[in-house]
């Protein structure tokens, strides 16, 4: 078992729209597994139905990746199969969220982070870039290298948890369950968060104590697909750039 998996939800639709996109995974992810140090990291693919030229040409650099597929589920489905598919067999407790155009652009040790969160001081542990609007106090814990901590509240309102990268323990899914299928990423993202505002006991959420708020990220440009519904984007793309 290794300490964590990262799952990196991927869909590659036809034409140019999929080629800029695969270049831009294939940094992200080279960017990842390159800079992260303090754990045992496996790569999961979570695909949503990508043309299977371009999904090919993406995983060529990581022939050891484990992979799911989903029928166009959109970003929902194809991290509910990823993380099911993660915990079910066993290949790590803690999974590492990362879009897949965000590239890590420095060394990262994710001990500190990882202390927490086996510690059960944490359930998630953002590593940047925060959102605005969001509200924190800070925590002393006897967690190894995260003595001193940024709790975020969720009373403030705000994104306190967002798909941005970060580090979730599998105790967050089995309390809370899984994302909603079928919608756009922003609002998978939304309903999320809102539910985990109304629980009556809501994970505890920090930033990674060896992380500025911005985090060590820069994000990729490339075409913006949050917004849409992936049926939606489907038939936008479905010949290659429209």
């Amino acid at each position: 078992m290794s300490d964590v998996a990262i799952v990196m939800t991927t869909w590659f639709p036809a034409g140019d729209v999929g080629l800029q996109r695969v270049h831009a995974a294939t940094t992200a992810t080279k960017s990842w597994l390159a800079r992260l140090s303090g754990a045992t990291v496996r790569l999961h693919i979570a695909d949503d139905a990508s043309h299977q030229g371009w999904l090919d040409k993406f995983r060529r650099p990581f022939p050891n990746a484990s992979m799911t597929s989903t029928p166009r589920l959109g970003t929902g489905g194809a991290l509910n199969a990823g993380l099911r598919y993660v915990f079910e067999h066993d290949l790590a407790p803690v999974v590492a969220y990362v879009a897949d155009d965000w590239e890590l652009t420095e060394p990262l040790d994710l001990a500190p982070s990882l202390a927490l969160l086996r510690d059960g001081v944490a359930d998630v542990v953002r590593l940047g870039p925060t959102h605005p609007s969001l509200t924190g106090h800070v925590v002393r814990t006897a967690s190894p290298g995260a003595e001193w901590c940024l709790e975020y509240d969720w009373m403030g309102g705000g994104y306190v948890f967002g798909h941005r990268p970060a580090l979730h323990h599998r105790r967050l899914y089995d309390q809370h369950g899984y994302y909603i299928e079928g919608a756009a990423a922003i609002e998978v993202e939304r309903e999320y968060n809102a539910r985990l505002a109304l629980s009556a006991t809501p994970p505890r959420v920090f930033h990674a104590p060896n992380c500025t708020l911005a985090g060590p990220f820069r994000h990729i440009d490339t075409v913006e697909l949050g917004e849409d519904p992936p049926d939606v984007l489907t038939a936008r793309y479905a010949n290659g750039t429209p």
